[in-house]
């Protein structure tokens, strides 16, 4: 895949996108991802998030994750959505058997969702159902912990 476009981002750069193979999951299970997303331990960088998608095809298990970086910690929801969009676009391209994603906010400090996260739930759901990608979960990854941002979100 291919960096991430932030055309006027004021903090300047582009996102890039990693992809790595892992051991397979069940996007299903909750427990089961709490533990993947918690063994790669977040980078902690002031001012930036990070993305970690695990994509799975209509079996629902992930052997697959992408982790997008060096995105700005406060984006106005229009262009979280159109970076979104974006992106699931190009799962969808790169990835053509992608039909599922479980995806974790990494940043800096305690994980208790903020605003910032639920703001990042919501674009996230709404994008990758807008793509055609079942969105399995939203979890927040800090230093300091790993939950689901909304546990009993449809």
């Amino acid at each position: 895949m291919t960096p991430v476009d932030r055309a006027n981002d004021p903090q300047g750069g582009c996102g890039t996108v990693l992809r790595m193979s892992r051991p397979p999951i069940d996007l299903d299970d909750t427990d089961a991802v709490l533990t993947a997303i918690a063994d790669i331990p977040p980078r902690v960088r002031p001012r930036c998030t990070d993305l970690m998608l695990l994509v799975a095809g209509a079996d629902r298990r992930s052997d697959t994750l992408l982790l997008v970086d060096d995105i700005p910690d406060r984006l106005p929801q229009h262009q979280r959505v159109q970076a979104l969009s974006r992106l699931f676009r190009q799962l969808r391209s790169d990835l053509p058997g992608a039909e599922a994603t479980a995806v974790a906010v990494c940043r800096a400090g305690h994980p208790d969702p903020t605003g910032e996260d639920l703001a990042w739930h919501d674009a996230i759901r709404a994008t990758a159902s807008h793509a055609g990608i079942t969105c399995l979960g939203v979890y927040l990854s800090t230093d300091h912990g790993v939950v689901q941002v909304l546990p009993n979100a449809a």
